[in-house]
């Protein structure tokens, strides 16, 4: 028997894998950033800074390192790991091979996602259409930060699972090892605890519900290696710099109402968006699919499914999280829909049209079957990474800030850059003076909503954000002397009524205001004796002591 020869020109030929892997990167070339579109957060600023920070120093942060309002504080690094990697790669490469770096993450997700649908589906077409759709709903949180390695171990964890529910459970040994990962790269570890959770529990409710009390003991026995894993997981996501604290932390704050009320990507989804044509079928045939999978019993996608319809809709970063999940299953699920179709009691222009889709469907699958050399994404990944690198890269391969939407050119007309003062901005540009100015200068406040705390962050927004009565008493009770705003903040027309601020810098995307020369030095006087009746006070209480 002779070996079939591979045909040169189909070994060239993408696969439907190779078009998977590139979808992000298309994607990303279609909009008007490009790669750019990355930073298109500032928390990777402060990221950065704290790895580069873990890297020089050997040890973890316990207290702050960026901000002159909660100096000294208790904070947790809870993502170091990621900080560290992505430090070094700052250090020795620049931004360009953090933005490279987060590309291939989400190419990847997406070259997973395809390929555990096919695997539960058996249907490669089907299975490029519904993960395509799901990868273009996670564009959302396309963002270079360390909640995207939590989307390629949902997917690993998702998969090992998958091959325990059918008979190969010593793979759940990697999964505690997996979790010490997943703790110290992101705090989204403990979905990955919950997922093993729900593999349990859907044995057990197997157990429980099955009538033939023999196949109900193979269902309880099925659940133990998934309880063991469960709890071995639990014990593994203890080893982290701050141990059970950490938990505590998360705890706190995923609790803390003032997330859900002020933090964009905290709020519910919305479904009035361009992106809903692409999440909201998966959402109805994940929805469906709940019924379906009780129907045929199978427990576990049923309460998968249910719970990430859940937290999907709860919180819009979740939603990415539920697209991850539900496209595999929602394309086993068309795929048996689709079969049902073909050979059910309707109009036969249903049958007809069941049969077809799985027709064409084969023939894609029997196409793809042929060895590829991968050579298209290859080639796409190769070029992008040479155009980002270059001296002076084209538009959409610029890993930088978008400088309409960050002040760097404020910075340096303001000679801001030699952090000297204390200077004032809003969360999202506190992260962006953070990369740009420690450790010469600290800010005021950045995007650590969990570190600064609800009662902070409240008055912060009611004051600043929003400007109330108590805008100026909270600028001087931090002795605050420049004020960096975006050119349509809702407070730079009020410093301006003041007449205590004058502008110092105006461009297109920032305005600068700098106190009023005798207003300041009066300032400086009042704060001066203020900060030595402190001292006289707390000489007195030392001596009681």
């Amino acid at each position: 028997m002779t070996r079939e020869k591979s045909n040169p020109v189909a070994w060239l030929l993408p696969s439907l894998a190779d078009v998977a892997f590139l979808v992000p990167l298309a994607m990303l070339m279609k909009g008007p950033r490009g790669l750019g579109a990355l930073l298109g957060d500032g928390d990777t600023g402060w990221h950065i800074r704290t790895g580069e920070w873990i890297l020089q120093n050997r040890q973890v942060p316990r207290t702050d390192l960026f901000s002159f309002t909660k100096p000294n504080d208790p904070w947790f690094a809870w993502e170091w790991l990621w900080d560290v990697v992505f430090g070094w790669l700052h250090l020795h490469w620049g931004m360009a091979a953090v933005v490279l770096a987060s590309l291939a993450v989400i190419c990847t997700t997406s070259l997973l996602v395809f390929r555990l649908a096919r695997r539960l589906s058996g249907d490669p077409l089907i299975s490029l259409l519904v993960s395509g759709a799901a990868v273009c709903t996670t564009s959302i949180h396309w963002l270079a930060r360390p909640h995207l390695f939590t989307w390629i171990l949902l997917l690993v964890f998702f998969g090992i699972l998958e091959s325990a529910r059918q008979g190969a459970t010593r793979r759940l040994l990697w999964l505690p090892l997996l979790t010490v990962l997943w703790t110290n790269l992101h705090g989204g570890f403990i979905v990955g605890v919950a997922m093993v959770a729900i593999y349990a529990a859907g044995e057990l409710m197997s157990w429980l519900m099955d009538a033939d009390r023999t196949v109900a003991v193979g269902a309880l026995k099925r659940a133990r290696p998934f309880l063991f894993a469960f709890a071995a997981c639990v014990v593994a996501s203890f080893v982290n710099p701050y141990t059970w604290h950490l938990h505590q932390h998360i705890y706190r704050y995923l609790t803390d109402t003032f997330q859900y009320e002020y933090i964009n990507e905290m709020g519910a989804v919305q479904f009035r968006q361009p992106l809903a044509l692409f999440f909201e079928p998966i959402i109805l045939i994940a929805a469906v699919s709940v019924g379906w999978n009780l129907y045929r019993r199978r427990f576990t996608h049923a309460l998968l499914l249910a719970f990430w319809i859940h937290l999907g809709l709860l919180a819009v970063r979740n939603l990415p999280l539920l697209m991850i999940v539900a496209a595999p299953l929602a394309a086993a699920a068309l795929r048996e829909w689709l079969q049902l179709a073909g050979r059910a009691s309707l109009a036969q222009w249903a049958n007809r049209a069941g049969r077809n889709v799985l027709e064409i469907a084969s023939d894609f699958g029997l196409m793809d079957r042929a060895t590829r050399g991968h050579a298209l994404p290859l080639l796409a990944v190769g070029l992008a990474a040479w155009f980002t690198c270059l001296p002076t890269p084209p538009a959409k391969f610029r890993a930088e800030y978008d400088a309409s939407r960050y002040p760097a050119k404020a910075l340096a007309a303001c000679r801001l850059l030699d952090g000297s003062g204390r200077v004032y901005a809003d969360d999202e540009w506190g992260d962006y003076l953070i990369y740009r100015l420690y450790p010469k200068g600290k800010v005021f406040v950045d995007g650590r909503s969990d570190f600064y705390g609800a009662d902070f962050d409240t008055t912060y927004i009611k004051q600043l954000l929003r400007p109330g009565d108590g805008w100026e008493a909270l600028l001087n009770k931090y002795e605050v002397g420049t004020v960096l705003l975006p050119v349509d903040s809702t407070l730079a027309p009020t410093l301006r009524a003041s007449g205590r601020w004058q502008t110092a810098y105006r461009d297109a995307t920032a305005v600068v205001f700098t106190r009023e020369a005798g207003y300041e030095a009066q300032q400086v006087s009042a704060l001066s004796k203020g900060a030595a009746e402190r001292t006289v006070v707390q000489g007195i209480t030392n001596q009681q002591r």
